[in-house]
């Protein structure tokens, strides 16, 4: 489905490979709820699962900026479209290499429609993560034919996040010292 998404987005139907980008999504998203609910859950298909997100992402993302450039490479088309995968790559390495900062709750999901959307409040991550710049990017930018200005806002978000988990890490890190520093005194 990503690949057919991404020569969608080739071939210009933008409306079309948006939303067949999002069918993508939504079954990769439901094959590791699948899983978990049959107790399949593995490293592998973990590792697995990341590795077609990352092919989905790639293939969908040169696809998009390559026809969102249109043979522009100035900067004022270039820096939306370089700096999108440039934040979440930095963003995605700075969550990795962070240290665990305490155990995260689980929340289970009753297999009945609508239930996912009954929690969405409590959802598990904050607004802003890169599943929702994903989707500024890889799919309300297309729908709007604003793809552009879909990759600077996702681009936008990634930053902001960067920025809140950075100074974060720098409260937390600082807490961790005063921790040590009175437990030795």
């Amino acid at each position: 489905m990503a690949l057919c998404a991404a020569a969608l987005f080739a071939t210009r139907h933008l409306v079309l490979g948006a939303l067949v980008y999002q069918l993508a999504f939504l079954v990769d998203c439901m094959d590791g709820k699948v899983a978990s609910i049959r107790g399949l859950q593995s490293t592998w298909g973990g590792f697995f699962d990341v590795a077609g997100d990352t092919v989905r992402f790639v293939v969908c993302f040169v696809a998009l900026a390559l026809v969102s450039l249109g043979g522009h490479f100035d900067a004022l088309h270039l820096l939306p479209v370089l700096l999108y995968p440039c934040a979440r790559f930095g963003l995605l390495g700075m969550a990795e290499a962070r240290p665990a900062g305490g155990e995260r709750g689980g929340m289970l999901v009753a297999p009945r429609p609508l239930e996912v959307l009954r929690l969405a409040p409590r959802r598990a991550t904050k607004p802003g993560t890169t599943v929702d710049a994903e989707a500024v990017a890889l799919t309300l930018g297309p729908l709007t034919g604003l793809t552009l200005e879909g990759f600077a806002v996702a681009a936008a978000l990634h930053l902001v996040h960067a920025t809140v988990l950075f100074a974060g890490s720098l409260r937390a890190a600082g807490l961790e010292r005063q921790g040590r520093n009175a437990s030795s005194a």
